[in-house]
């Protein structure tokens, strides 16, 4: 293992790495109290074994340029392996404007492979390692320097022990036809648009599913002024203004100051310029908007009713097959698919491939009356019926 503290060092081993299958990856960084992630450390390992093929970078290190790291990272030639890597994947993508390309996660394979939604490095050591190391340093400072030997022993474990993990995870997939199980998912966290942010998207968490569509689109100006005010500042979304203050002001949507200094639950910064002005031109914004271009509505009057019935027939199948398969239930349909299934509206993933063989096909009979669920000793069996 070697400290990687000048451009030539890290270009040398980004050369080996070109010419190997796959490179192991991880970074540690520092996110408290910041909306954009200080990058502290890039581990990296590729196959082999020998102590020259894992390093850790450090970018704090005055002389080192990552450009050697951007060219490997855009090498198509080499699989990206990460576990959990969806903060990883955003900081190259923030820091660097790349998304390391092609790229497996293990823990999505986990999830394919019985290890459940959201498993972690230990668990997946557990099934898939040779070893599960001592995590003692999991809430280190990593911005301090010199950084000890027990700190980089453990930064570059996490590299170094995924490299047969992976191995041996690929390979369950490929014996099992399962590789394409994860695609799906593999994609969004390839996609640029994952780690940008969506205002409409962020009013779901905000409880105003029902709030009249003046609100919404208020809503949807404030958060979009507060993400750009955060940005600017470097701190959290919720240091600019909290959910709950937003939606408060989303609802009465004030158009002075003096509106504003009346809600005696708001905090005084939101009283007081500059924000006080960002907040009622936001709202002012959302106001010029037509109710028409607002969001989507979560559902119409027009949409079919939930078959309340034929939803609790649909979620007792999908964990029924999530358990006997050993795939995470998540990863085969979501709430939002199984209530479409229920009101007899299709759902594309559902439709083909792998997701239809498993789960969707049996799924939309049971609503239509064409199947049922006969319980068989230990587990459930789905039966033709005639309606």
């Amino acid at each position: 293992m070697q400290l990687v503290t000048e451009t030539e060092q890290l270009a040398r081993f980004c050369g080996r790495a070109a010419r190997a299958p796959y490179v192991a990856i991880d970074t540690e960084f520092e996110r408290e109290g910041r909306y954009f992630s200080k990058l502290c450390l890039i581990q990296l390992a590729i196959p082999g074994g020998q102590n020259d093929d894992a390093v850790i970078a450090d970018p704090l290190a005055a002389g080192l340029s990552l450009e050697p790291l951007d060219h490997l990272l855009s090498n198509t030639d080499v699989t990206k392996v990460f576990h959990a890597g969806r903060q990883d994947i955003e900081i190259f993508f923030t820091e660097r404007g790349i998304i390391p390309t092609p790229l497996f996660d293990t823990q999505i394979a986990g999830m394919v492979c019985g290890l459940g939604n959201s498993a972690g490095f230990a668990t997946l050591l557990r099934v898939y390692g040779r070893t599960v190391p001592e995590r003692s340093e999991a809430c280190t400072d990593w911005k301090q320097r010199p950084l000890s030997k027990k700190q980089l022993q453990y930064a570059i474990d996490d590299v170094v022990l995924l490299c047969p993990a992976y191995e041996a995870i690929q390979a369950e997939l490929e014996r099992g036809g399962r590789t394409d199980w994860i695609a799906d998912e593999l994609a969004t966290l390839g996609d640029p648009d994952t780690f940008r942010y969506d205002p409409v998207a962020a009013l779901r968490g905000l409880k105003l599913r029902n709030a009249p569509p003046e609100t919404q689109a208020a809503a949807i100006h404030l958060l979009r002024m507060r993400d750009a005010l955060a940005k600017q500042r470097n701190v959290p979304r919720n240091r600019v203004l909290r959910d709950d203050h937003l939606t408060a002001i989303a609802k009465a949507r004030p158009t002075t100051a003096q509106d504003l200094r009346r809600n005696r639950l708001l905090p005084r910064s939101a009283k007081s310029p500059p924000l006080c002005d960002h907040i009622l031109a936001a709202v002012r914004d959302g106001a010029s908007e037509a109710p028409a271009h607002g969001p989507e509505p979560s559902g119409s009057i027009d949409s079919p009713p939930t078959n309340h019935a034929s939803l609790t027939l649909i979620r007792t199948l999908l964990e029924e097959r999530s358990r006997y398969h050993r795939v995470a239930p998540h990863l085969i349909a979501t709430a939002a698919d199984m209530k479409a299934l229920a009101r007899g509206q299709p759902v594309s993933r559902l439709s083909a491939g792998w997701r239809f063989d498993l789960f969707g096909q049996d799924a939309m009979r049971l609503h239509a009356g064409t199947a049922a669920l006969m319980s068989n000793g230990s587990t459930l069996k789905v039966i033709a019926v005639n309606p």
